[in-house]
């Protein structure tokens, strides 16, 4: 009973500079329907962030990760290429013809890898005996003894665990959800990325905005009136500053306007009566929609209409703001 297997095994190795682009997948839209899914798959394909080595990354001289192809060329999907043969817009990944100088020098380290991990491979594949050959010996040779048995029981059985693992990986339903998962690991790497360049922007941002304020708010010891380096002049100047703030802000004070809670213009008023119409409007429009909408769905009339409805419904709610639905006041 021989088998031809073969590796088919997948590994994903995301390229950062295709994060904007996963960031904007639909997957509910692929969860649906399998053609969305398909296009998805394909630009995985196309793309070229699967791949058939099982090499793990390693990080390079720019402290980038690093991926190592099948053609044996290294790649981080991180460095724009500086090369005169390739364009300048083009990225180090598996599609250049070039890769960036600091993946270019663990080319040479990973093909003595190769090389070794070749004839490794070769070596334990030449200890493998197939069972057929097992049965030719046994046909013209000597009586196997008891421990010839179990070893030919053992490669049966490891024979067998390939085949069941083959028929169970190439059903459809399997290789579908193998995609989905692939697709779904592959938005949720470049979601996690581009949260992480977001929260680097913001702080880079609050460091720069907050940098200003803190310069403004240090007071020189020029102007600061406990200073025992200060002469009687200095003291008297300082002295005169903070009287006519005092004054200043007195006479702004009094002349404050009213803030609009004490006042309650007519205005307000009615505009607070036409804003409340419009709430019981609103809600006697929804409810005779939505019962409408009930109705039709559970007679089996006008799905179509139902479902468009529904995904503009969701469609709605999914471009809110998080957290805009809950009662921040309390």
């Amino acid at each position: 009973m021989s088998t031809n297997s073969h590796n088919t095994d997948l590994y994903l190795r995301p390229l950062p500079f295709l994060d904007h682009k996963w960031i904007r997948a639909d997957l509910i839209s692929s969860l649906r329907y399998p053609e969305d899914a398909a296009i998805l798959w394909n630009n995985l394909i196309q793309d070229c962030e699967l791949v058939s080595s099982p090499a793990a990354p390693v990080l390079n001289a720019a402290g980038n990760l690093s991926y190592l192809g099948d053609d044996g060329k290294h790649y981080c999907g991180v460095q724009k290429l500086q090369c005169s043969c390739c364009p300048a817009s083009d990225f180090c990944g598996p599609l250049s013809a070039c890769n960036c100088s600091a993946c270019h020098s663990l080319d040479s380290d990973a093909t003595i890898k190769k090389i070794t991990t070749q004839a490794q491979a070769a070596a334990v594949a030449a200890q493998r005996i197939a069972s057929d050959a097992i049965f030719e010996s046994w046909l013209w040779g000597q009586t196997p003894n008891s421990a010839a048995k179990v070893e030919c029981q053992k490669t049966l059985l490891n024979e067998l665990h390939d085949i069941a693992l083959q028929a169970a990986g190439n059903c459809l339903s399997a290789t579908h959800l193998r995609q989905q998962l692939f697709v779904y690991e592959r938005y949720f790497v470049a979601l996690a990325r581009c949260k992480q360049q977001q929260q680097l922007q913001q702080q880079q941002a609050m460091q720069q905005h907050t940098l200003p304020q803190m310069q403004s708010a240090e007071v020189p010891k020029s102007l600061n009136p406990n200073n025992p380096f200060l002469n009687a002049t200095d003291k008297n100047v300082h002295r005169f500053s903070e009287e006519s703030d005092f004054s200043a802000r007195d006479r702004f004070g009094k002349y404050r306007q009213p803030s609009s809670h004490e006042l309650r213009s007519p205005g307000r008023d009615s505009e607070r009566a036409t804003l409340g119409l419009a709430r019981v409007c609103t809600r006697a429009a929804l409810n005779f929609s939505f019962f409408f909408l009930r109705r039709a769905w559970r007679s089996g009339e006008d799905t179509e209409m139902c479902s468009e409805l529904l995904c503009e419904a969701l469609e709605s709610l999914q471009d809110l703001p998080e957290a805009l639905l809950f009662d921040t006041s309390q």
